[in-house]
């Protein structure tokens, strides 16, 4: 085999092979694709949600969170994360969910995610629990939703009985501007 290789890109004599390529059907390379998706899962108030897991840069579950005055309210503060101020939003906040019948962990996971090269923390209410894409099933979004709601919402992940929304994180704070900026004018 090492014998052939050289024999191949020797640099002395250029050599016009002729190569038989095997299309792989674009359905094989999807399917593949989605088989390699990870999904984060997490409560927040009495629903679920969920972020691919290549949005998310880190879980972190000891920090302080500063409170910094003057912010939205669901902004509820910075977290030091490394020597670096990354903002947290509280996704109970921010999607109007109601607290849960009963405190799930101490202490709530955030969810520190990389948008236009800007870090943002998603303070959610459980623990956060790492899904293959092929363990469930994901459904587009039904009509029953708003329009502010379809923004951020990319689908209906199904997994263990249970449904959870899968959110579109770059969308979910476009739309937070988009309210703090109709709320100021």
């Amino acid at each position: 085999m090492a014998i052939k290789f050289r024999q191949f890109y020797r640099q002395d004599k250029p050599r016009v092979t002729k190569e038989v390529k095997k299309e792989i059907p674009k359905k094989r390379i999807e399917a593949s694709k989605a088989e390699d998706k990870s999904l984060a899962v997490f409560g927040v108030g009495k629903e679920w949600f969920a972020i691919e897991l290549d949005a998310i840069l880190e879980i972190i579950h000891s920090f302080e969170l500063i409170s910094v005055p003057h912010l939205p309210v669901s902004f509820i503060g910075v977290v030091n994360l490394r020597g670096e101020s990354v903002p947290v939003i509280d996704l109970r906040s921010l999607l109007k969910e109601k607290e849960p019948d009963e405190d799930k962990t101490e202490v709530r996971p955030c969810l520190i995610t990389i948008i236009d090269d800007s870090k943002i923390g998603f303070l959610v209410d459980t623990e956060v629990e790492i899904v293959n894409f092929n363990e469930g099933k994901f459904s587009p979004l039904p009509d029953i939703y708003s329009k502010e709601e379809a923004k951020f919402l990319a689908g209906i992940f199904w997994y263990q009985d249970r449904f959870a929304g899968v959110l579109k994180p770059r969308e979910l704070i476009n739309t937070l501007t988009e309210w703090r900026q109709n709320d100021e004018t």
